[in-house]
């Protein structure tokens, strides 16, 4: 989807793109970045049991009377359609093997997000056709064929809106429905005006620690799988291939094709490459290694409860603060995004004022 001023507002989540979420997530085309590409050697975070799942969990499918949420103006979101938005949205996201409590606790906060965006979304859309400003159908196709291009090869769109239990019908509607807003809001926002040296300086002076850059390293590895509880002469034929890759390595071995050959991490793929990493973002052990280590030099057979690790530095980045200069385009996204949010919350707050919104029976009024 377009980078439409909508994913910088209230968080929404316009009906397609959660359509389009659940529909890359089924294909497998979550990207990962190089520092998570290796689960085998990373610290376990609390949000570790939030993983993508190979098959997502297929939308709610809600067979108790329909009841309303909340009506906006006449148009109503239904209690059914905000579930199926819901487990949509945290099949997405990989949230929906959280624990009953924390599940509980990022569903409330989710379920008045679907809401704020349902309103603001209404709202939009009958500004929009107040002001004739609608998608055009190349709009729409260009979407639709942008999100093809991005599914793996032989996999069709039809087949996985089928799997989800969608239409393409459905979701050139509601494509359709997201560019419109995105219209609406670029052209309040395409006037806005730039920020000045002053406002940028005051920011950088005003929030020093976001211009922190802790202490990194890039590395690549090779991961001999010896977890706890194989046999002892297994470990041992464990050891004995991670010394002999060792070895290979450095004698100057092609560190790229031994990783393929022999690594059980995902960074085989990209020869090893972890990315750059900081401190407290891989178990002790690796981290020791990994940032003692003089770099372009094959380190010793390291040991963690993953395996074997023969690791290469390429590069060693000390901690540093960033400088005006290098952090300027950051804090001019930053002020635009600021200046961007404030206008189109004037802009909803307004539309509010005017519009009849009211909650459905038994529903609690969304927090100020």
């Amino acid at each position: 989807m377009q980078n439409g001023c909508i994913r910088h507002y209230y968080s929404m989540i316009p009906a397609a793109l959660l359509a389009t979420a659940c529909i890359l997530v089924t294909a497998g085309c979550r990207k990962q970045s190089p520092a998570d590409a290796d689960s085998a050697f990373q610290q376990p975070s609390d949000s570790a049991q939030g993983n993508v799942p190979d098959q997502p969990s297929m939308p709610i499918l809600n067979i108790a009377p329909p009841t309303t949420v909340v009506e906006v103006n006449g148009s109503k979101l239904m209690q059914n359609e905000l579930d199926n938005r819901l487990q949509s949205i945290l099949a997405a996201q990989g949230l929906d093997g959280l624990p009953p409590q924390q599940r509980q606790a990022v569903s409330g906060k989710m379920r008045n997000l679907i809401i704020e965006a349902f309103i603001a979304e209404t709202l939009i859309c009958e500004d929009a056709a107040r002001q004739k400003i609608e998608a055009t159908d190349d709009d729409v196709n260009a979407e639709i064929d942008n999100i093809r291009s991005s599914l793996p090869e032989g996999l069709a769109l039809e087949d996985l809106l089928q799997q989800r239990g969608l239409t393409m019908e459905f979701l050139r509607r509601d494509i359709g429905r997201e560019l419109t807003i995105n219209k609406v809001l670029e052209a309040r926002t395409a006037s806005l005006p730039k920020p000045t040296e002053e406002e940028i300086e005051a920011f950088y002076k005003g929030q020093p620690d976001a211009f922190e850059m802790p202490e990194k390293v890039r590395a690549r590895h090779v991961l001999i799988d010896a977890r706890e509880g194989l046999p002892e002469e297994e470990m041992l034929a464990k050891k004995v291939l991670a010394e002999k890759c060792q070895k290979e390595l450095a004698d100057g071995a092609d560190f790229a094709a031994v990783a393929r050959e022999h690594s059980a991490c995902n960074s085989r793929e990209k020869g090893g490459d972890l990315g750059f990493i900081a401190r407290g973002e891989t178990v002790p052990e690796f981290e020791e290694a990994a940032f003692s280590q003089p770099p372009n030099k094959v380190g010793p057979v390291v040991q963690t409860q993953f395996g074997y690790h023969i690791i290469e530095v390429l590069d060693h980045q000390e901690a540093r603060t960033k400088p005006l200069e290098e952090a300027r385009e950051e804090i001019i996204a930053r002020l635009n995004d600021q200046q961007r949010k404030e206008n189109l919350d004037e802009y909803v707050n307004g539309l509010k004022s005017s519009a009849d919104i009211k909650m459905g029976p038994g529903q609690q009024p969304l927090p100020q």
